[in-house]
């Protein structure tokens, strides 16, 4: 399973996942994105998966895209709730899903709410323990923070109940108002370091997607991405974007080391893969 990190501040919210997809300990492949975001009317958020990722002619990516589409509500608090739902019908009603396990781990900043950070599962109980073997019903766990003083740390896709020295760290870090570059330095470094730990048994992989959600000069909060590669690469990969606000998606699109994209392309008028907040056109498309 795919491990998931997430830290989540009033000053930025951090999430690393590794992109190995391996199925019964044994790899299939080093380079599989899980990571994006998603921008709706009242939030801005990070997004990662771990669990099923492939099932026949499914794909979890493709299908995350629709149902998260399908769950829009016009607050973003809501549409999670939808999603669950939706998870639930999906896993329960066709029998290519019954008795396998996913988990979407979520996080941002939302109208309102402010930043909050939490997850949807079968496989996870409310405290983010794993289960022994999925659950009938998707539920999710949500930890929101109105007043803006939140400073959490959230692990999906392993038992953290057996690596709380490494992660009570991190915590420490959070409240000690560590900068992010720290915050996300100590991350990376823990999901690499726990790739070659016998507990995660192979199904850690040292390729990771960073995403990051941080307030502008401007006052809006800005989301962004960053591949960090276990060795040197030509190819940059990039979050995919679920864009619930206007009505479209992007998956798995790489950029050149030039600069260029090599697939996928990018709708002129949404805003550029690089995060700065302009438009594709006027920016690497133009």
């Amino acid at each position: 399973m795919t491990l998931i990190i997430t830290a989540a501040t009033p000053e930025f919210v951090l999430m690393a996942s590794d992109m190995r997809l391996s199925n019964k300990g044994v790899t299939m492949e080093e380079l599989s994105g899980k990571t994006g975001t998603i921008e709706a009317l009242d939030a801005l958020a990070l997004y990662a998966y771990t669990g099923l990722a492939k099932a026949g002619r499914h794909e979890t990516k493709t299908w995350l895209h629709e149902a998260f589409s399908d769950a829009k509500k016009t607050r973003f608090i809501d549409t999670i709730d939808s999603f669950a739902e939706i998870a639930t019908r999906k896993f329960t009603d066709n029998m290519l899903f019954r008795n396998q396990a996913l988990t979407v781990a979520i996080s941002g900043y939302a109208m309102g709410v402010g930043p909050f950070i939490g997850s949807i599962s079968n496989i996870e109980d409310e405290k983010g323990m794993m289960l022994s073997e999925p659950a009938k019903e998707f539920c999710h766990r949500l930890a929101i923070s109105p007043g803006g003083s939140m400073k959490a740390v959230f692990v999906n896709g392993i038992n953290q109940g057996l690596y709380g020295d490494e992660l009570r760290i991190l915590r420490q870090m959070l409240l000690e108002q560590k900068p992010k570059n720290a915050v996300e330095q100590r991350i990376v470094g823990l999901i690499k370091t726990l790739s070659d730990d016998e507990r995660t048994a192979g199904t850690v992989g040292k390729n990771l997607l960073v995403g990051s959600i941080t307030l502008s000069p401007e006052g809006r909060h800005v989301a962004s991405g960053r591949f960090s590669p276990h060795e040197a690469s030509d190819v940059l990969y990039t979050l995919d974007r679920i864009n619930l606000r206007d009505g479209f998606s992007i998956r798995e699109m790489k950029i050149s080391a030039a600069g260029q994209q090599v697939r996928d392309k990018l709708p002129r008028n949404a805003r550029c893969w690089c995060g700065n907040g302009m438009k594709y056109k006027n920016c690497h498309g133009s």
